[in-house]
């Protein structure tokens, strides 16, 4: 099976407000740029380098470096060779193509003398033309052939090692040029063609150079347009002009200046010539002192009709007088208090006149009062008379509220709600409860001692009534089939079974013909049958009664089974045709 792997991902943004450190080797990706980190397990996310993919190459440039770094490789190898053998098949011609041609050059002149050789001629061959010896001298055939020999061997050996060299360069700039292909990240680490480390290395440094060129060019740009938004204050966020804006230190100072400004204030062309309320207060005596503008100095008020009392200028001996008054409203009277002498009776003073807490009002001297209270019902165990009445409280009030014969209906109406008018009584809801004031707990007990009709569980002995269980649809469930059958009456001459004897076991006498009935029984209910004595009994065909392998019973004591079907009888058990 596959292995899925799904590595950490986010917005660039979402990067940069989080700034994780990711653990080594763990990769993050930025899914609206398409690029991604790989942790070092101590490095924030903003330290770590983008990596990069071979779009963010020039791989153009790249494939020039490469076939440049190539063609300089194959000249500095050529070198200054001749036309004719500046190639390594024509150095392997001029060395006869002689893989060993060193060796054979050499074992060649192991067998030829040397020059002292041919100056020390032997005593046979002295003093030939100022040679010693001529017997060591070399015929012109045999240098002739044993320079052709070397010049072979030489050209064989220089064919083979420029071949060598060829091949290693084309190999080593082949691969140089894979790997960048591959992996261009790490073309800073390819190792040199043909050994020239120190060329690949200025071929890496200058490549890093041109990406960070890239990068700064890239940057410079972004932070152009950075410092172009910046600067442009048209259409931002909505704003038609943003230049147009206050920063708040200028609104706190237009406020200031606002606030210090007294001339053209609400339609007041100098507010400094205003007069304060503590101004107005200085007021005594009638006569106006305050600040210059609002009124005339030093003159008398004049007219104060159309000032409200409160406000009105008053003299001390005035204010003096009127704080010796007594207000309309509640007044606190001090001292004695005196009234003009009431006659009537209904003001309480002594005989002066003066208002007194002791003085007594008599009953009679209050016209009526007598005659008027002889008619009120006392609080104390009232004696009503005629028909009183009272506000009908609301339905559900329990208060000391006097309840009306209204209130007690309707009461009583709530009580008996919808009863039936045989049990609309306490006395007729007693006589149905048998008077039994635990009428409740005497149900519930009786109703412990029952059986549940669904799975009843009996204790003890359980009696069944002689007739047994029957069952309203006939039929027997198996756990209430009764465990003792019930014989039927013998029958000793040939019958037609009446309706009712299912589930029940007939003894048979001698050889009688049984007819089992077309109607009286339902599909599934059965019949037992045995030869009690005597042989030959059997059943009648008819009623489309069927059996195997006849309808006889065998012998004496042969038990036979008749069972109701949909289409009439089927009979099984010890039969015989």
């Amino acid at each position: 099976m596959a292995t899925r792997m799904q590595q950490r991902r986010g917005t660039a943004a979402q990067w940069t407000s989080a700034n994780p450190i990711l653990a080594a080797g763990e990769i993050g990706f930025e899914t609206d740029t398409g690029k991604f980190k790989m942790g070092n397990g101590s490095s924030a996310w903003s330290a770590l380098s983008y990596f990069a993919d071979a779009s963010d190459f020039d791989t153009t440039a790249i494939e020039s470096t490469i076939d440049s770094k190539v063609a300089t490789a194959v000249n500095n190898l050529v070198a200054g060779a001749p036309a004719a053998l500046n190639t390594l098949n024509e150095l392997a011609v001029a060395i006869n193509s002689d893989s060993s041609f060193a060796s054979t050059i050499t074992n060649a002149l192991s067998q030829k003398a040397g020059v002292d050789s041919v100056t020390n001629h032997t005593s046979a061959t002295t003093s030939v033309h100022g040679i010693a010896d001529t017997a060591a001298l070399a015929t012109q055939t045999f240098v002739n052939t044993a320079a052709t020999a070397a010049q072979n061997a030489a050209s064989s050996d220089a064919t083979t090692k420029a071949n060598a060299a060829e091949a290693a360069a084309i190999a080593a700039a082949a691969a140089d040029a894979t790997s960048k292909a591959n992996a261009a990240q790490s073309a800073a680490e390819a190792t040199a063609a043909a050994g020239d480390a120190a060329t690949l290395a200025s071929a890496a440094a200058a490549l890093n150079t041109a990406l960070t060129s890239e990068a700064a060019t890239r940057n410079t740009a972004i932070s152009n347009a950075v410092s172009g938004h910046n600067d442009d204050t048209t259409d931002v966020h909505g704003i038609a002009d943003t230049s147009a804006l206050a920063t708040k230190a200028y609104a706190d100072s237009a406020v200031s200046t606002h606030n210090s400004d007294q001339t053209n204030v609400h339609g007041i062309a100098d507010t400094a010539n205003l007069v304060t309320l503590a101004g107005v207060q200085t007021l005594t005596n009638k006569t106006i002192t305050s600040p210059s503008g609002l009124v005339k100095a030093d003159v008398g008020l004049g007219n104060v009709d159309n000032t409200s009392d409160a406000d009105k200028p008053i003299s001390d001996d005035t204010q003096a007088a009127l704080d010796l008054k007594a207000p309309l409203a509640s007044p606190t009277f001090t001292g004695t208090v005196t009234t003009p002498l009431s006659t009537a009776g209904y003001v309480k003073t002594n005989a002066s006149g003066v208002l007194s807490s002791s003085a007594a009002v008599a009953q009679a001297d209050v016209t009526g009062l007598t005659s008027d209270l002889a008619l009120k019902a006392p609080l104390a165990s009232p004696a009503l008379t005629g028909t009183p009445t009272a506000p009908t409280a609301t339905a559900g009030t329990n208060t000391t509220q006097i309840a009306t014969t209204a209130f007690v209906t309707g009461a009583v109406a709530d009580l008996i709600a919808s009863a039936p008018s045989a049990l609309n009584t306490l006395n007729e809801l007693a006589t149905a409860l048998g008077n039994d004031a635990n009428f409740s707990t005497t149900v519930t007990n009786s109703l412990a001692a029952k059986a549940p009709i669904n799975s009843p569980t009996f204790t003890g002995t359980v009696t069944l009534p002689a007739a047994g269980i029957v069952f309203s649809d006939g039929t027997q469930a198996k756990a209430g089939v009764p465990s003792i059958t019930t014989f039927a009456t013998a029958i000793s001459s040939s019958a037609t079974i009446a309706a009712g004897e299912q589930d029940k076991f007939i003894p048979l006498t001698g050889a009688v013909t049984i007819t089992l009935p077309a109607t009286g029984y339902s599909t599934g209910q059965s019949i037992d049958f045995y030869q009690a004595s005597g042989t030959g009994a059997q059943f009648a065909s008819t009623n489309s009664v069927v059996g195997t392998p006849g309808l006889k019973f065998r012998t004496t004591n042969s038990v036979a089974t008749a069972i109701k079907t949909s289409s009439g009888w089927l009979v099984f058990g010890d039969l015989s045709a």
